[in-house]
């Protein structure tokens, strides 16, 4: 066990943060503020860094398979991790998922999100 009293206090440090550049990085970076419950969200601030774990890590992930009705496995957060990485992977899904079969429905989303939940 960890005696919280012997611990320093936590020192809070303004940090740099390089602004989302694209829509991709500006709506996920929304949908990472709701979840993690912080006030900004930088291209190369880290998931789990910014107090991501995951159970948020599964909320962020079916909340950008809502937004962008795509079936971005979970996976894909945990690898990619930065703000900038991830929505790079939303982009390459998007591309991916248009030249495949043009505009997929929500309703095909929200099945596949359904389906890769059911399976782990």
């Amino acid at each position: 066990k960890c005696d919280r009293n012997a611990l320093p206090a936590p020192s809070r440090t303004t940090r740099a943060v390089e602004l989302p550049q694209t829509n991709t990085e500006r709506e996920l970076a929304d949908i990472w503020q709701r979840v993690l419950h912080v006030d900004a969200v930088g291209r190369d601030d880290d998931f789990f860094t910014l107090g991501g774990h995951s159970l948020l890590a599964t909320q962020a992930n079916a909340q950008a398979n809502l937004h962008w009705s795509i079936s971005l496995p979970l996976r894909a957060l945990f690898d990619e991790r930065t703000l900038a990485r991830c929505a790079t992977a939303i982009d390459a899904a998007l591309a991916q998922r248009d030249a495949r079969n043009g505009q997929q429905d929500t309703a095909s989303a929200i099945d596949a999100l359904l389906g890769e939940l059911e399976t782990q």
